[in-house]
């Protein structure tokens, strides 16, 4: 059963790459202290992504990091490791966007696997449309505070590595691309 409109907080439904994000309120977080928009990442979802990319580039000395090193030079830090800052602000308000639409695709699954715990356990009591309201909106509540918390279940993480990796990984490429014909 769909919530009923107003039940679910902005921000809370998946937007895929490629459809409307009209209204869900995935625009990059305002850091309110300096009234600027800056897109930040989860720090779990950061030091993952800067590992995955790690392994892109391979180990210092390696033949693969002197190959990836051509395109990826400019966003690895000193110690060469990748540095998700150095990336274009485009490519990181879209990493924060695909972490939301990641939130979202695990919020979306915990609510429907919480909707069918409460069929299976449920007491045979009709419902009225207040409680029946109710308890939709506490299993979006539930949902999505566990799709954005520790206690995640692991599919906001996965959604979000996959695409991320590929997203970066393209960016880096584009750019390479670019500054190879400034040089023609």
């Amino acid at each position: 059963m769909p919530p009923l409109p107003g039940t679910v907080p902005q921000g809370s439904s998946a937007v895929l790459p490629g459809s409307s994000s009209v209204g869900t309120g995935l625009a990059a977080p305002v850091n309110t202290e300096s009234g600027s928009k800056e897109a930040s990442l989860r720090p779990e979802f950061r030091r993952l992504l800067e590992q995955r990319l790690n392994g892109w580039v391979g180990e210092a000395g390696s033949e693969r990091r002197r190959t990836v090193a051509k395109q990826a030079g400019p966003y690895l830090d000193e110690r060469g490791g990748f540095d998700l800052e150095t990336l274009p602000e485009g490519t990181k308000r879209e990493l924060a966007k695909l972490e939301k639409a990641s939130e979202g695709i695990e919020a979306i699954f915990v609510r429907q696997l919480l909707a069918q715990m409460r069929r299976i356990s449920y007491d045979g009591k009709p419902k009225n449309g207040m409680s029946q309201f109710a308890t939709d909106t506490m299993d979006q509540a539930v949902a999505d505070q566990t799709s954005k918390g520790r206690s995640s279940i692991g599919i906001a993480q996965i959604v979000f590595l996959d695409n991320a990796q590929n997203l970066v990984k393209s960016a880096v490429a584009a750019a390479s691309q670019a500054r190879s014909e400034t040089k023609r």
